[in-house]
């Protein structure tokens, strides 16, 4: 009784291609392809990734470009509310009750309306040599300023999309 090794088998079938000359017209009819209907399903499936793909890619890019306008937005905001600021101090007078101004910084178009909210008086001043105390003058002023920031092809007058609007309140005093 000899045994064979396995690493001493051989394999029986060696290179078999089978050639369509060899084969018989049933089995040529099963070699034919991809039907119609299957092509078309493939397609769907296809078209309908890169519709997807697509749309996601869009929605992606719109959030990006949105998200790009407020930073650049926001990145303005302390030099603006500087130069409200020192504009502000300076159109302060005792009977104006409403201030406003727009302009333009760093491609960024901005307009802001101030209203007076109060007009008070420093607190009164004790006089130490006679005991008494003596009554100010108003001198400060507390306004609501609105602020609205738009791009170079907004307005910036706040109905816009793509503006941004700020709500605070500034101090000035009269000199």
């Amino acid at each position: 009784m000899s045994r064979n090794h396995p690493d001493k088998l051989k394999p029986v079938v060696t290179n078999f291609k089978p050639s369509l000359k060899r084969l018989g017209q049933s089995q040529i009819k099963n070699i034919q392809g991809f039907t119609l209907l299957e092509v078309l399903i493939a397609s769907l499936i296809l078209f309908a990734t890169i519709a997807v793909v697509s749309i996601l890619f869009k929605s992606s890019f719109i959030a990006s470009e949105k998200a790009q306008q407020k930073l650049e937005h926001t990145a303005v905001v302390p030099a603006v509310l500087s130069v409200i600021s020192q504009e502000i101090q300076e159109k302060t007078t005792a009977t104006a009750k409403e201030l406003g101004n727009k302009g333009q910084m760093w491609g960024v178009n901005y307009h802001w309306q101030a209203n007076e909210v109060a007009f008070k008086a420093p607190p009164d001043k004790f006089d130490q040599e006679t005991g008494n105390t003596e009554n100010q003058d108003n001198r400060y002023k507390l306004w609501q300023v609105e602020l609205t920031l738009g791009s170079d092809n907004t307005s910036a007058k706040g109905n816009e999309p793509g503006s941004l609007q700020y709500r605070y309140k500034e101090v000035s005093w009269l000199n």
